[in-house]
């Protein structure tokens, strides 16, 4: 049974309370994915794997940190350490894996993160109007500490496979032209019996201006639940 928002929520300020002190990428690197994941509902060995090995530009093998094919590229640093480099490493790893023809396997996200810290770049945004690119690839980006991750967990919503549609503030918001889907969980209260699962994200200011969801800018409209 997938988890709602409200556990995966839950779940993650757990995550972030359980992994305040980690720093060492050696140590504690595939401890702390592997609990990404849990946050999720998913095993991460069901869908991910670790050092994966790709032939880097300069004829040697580079190992990327967490590779989910088509999904996710990770790369992971100890504390402190700086995600400028990470970044320039993994969008590396992606040039290096078209090199090799494996285009199949190229994810649309990318995370850095030094455990404190997580930068997650979208290669495939809705728009890529005026937005920085890296060989060739437009991204959009957010970043938080591990004490906000609650706050954002639903820019990760490609993890459990829920559906997300982003609408600008001047887009007008046409309750009638929503299309249907399967999404399978919500923030259970407030929406009346027979509605569709449909999930909106609000791009305004900060992240606490919704007072139905107050941890996040996304609304997830639905029936509720059988008791």
């Amino acid at each position: 049974m997938p988890l709602s928002w409200n556990e995966i929520r839950h779940n993650a300020v757990k995550f972030a309370r359980d992994n305040k002190a980690a720093t060492s990428e050696s140590a504690d690197k595939q401890t702390f994915w592997n609990e990404f994941f849990d946050v999720f509902g998913i095993s991460r060995k069901l869908v991910a794997s670790f050092e994966v090995p790709v032939l880097k530009a300069s004829g040697n093998f580079g190992k990327i940190d967490l590779l989910w094919k088509r999904k996710l590229l990770v790369e992971h640093k100890s504390a402190g350490e700086d995600l400028g480099k990470a970044k320039t490493q993994a969008f590396d790893y992606i040039q290096a894996m078209a090199a090799e023809g494996r285009e199949k396997e190229i994810p649309r996200y990318v995370i850095v993160s030094d455990f404190q810290r997580f930068v997650l770049y979208d290669l495939e945004p809705e728009t890529q109007l005026e937005l920085p690119a890296v060989h060739g690839r437009r991204y959009e980006t957010t970043e938080f500490t591990l004490a906000e991750l609650h706050r954002h967990i639903h820019a990760f919503a490609f993890i459990p496979g829920y559906k997300q549609h982003t609408f600008k503030e001047q887009d007008p918001i046409n309750t009638g032209d929503m299309p249907t889907s399967d999404f399978p969980s919500t923030d259970d209260a407030m929406v009346p019996d027979g509605a569709a699962w449909w999930q909106i994200k609000i791009c305004g200011e900060g992240d606490n201006n919704n007072q139905s969801t107050p941890f996040s800018n996304v609304i997830s409209f639905g029936p509720v639940p059988a008791s």
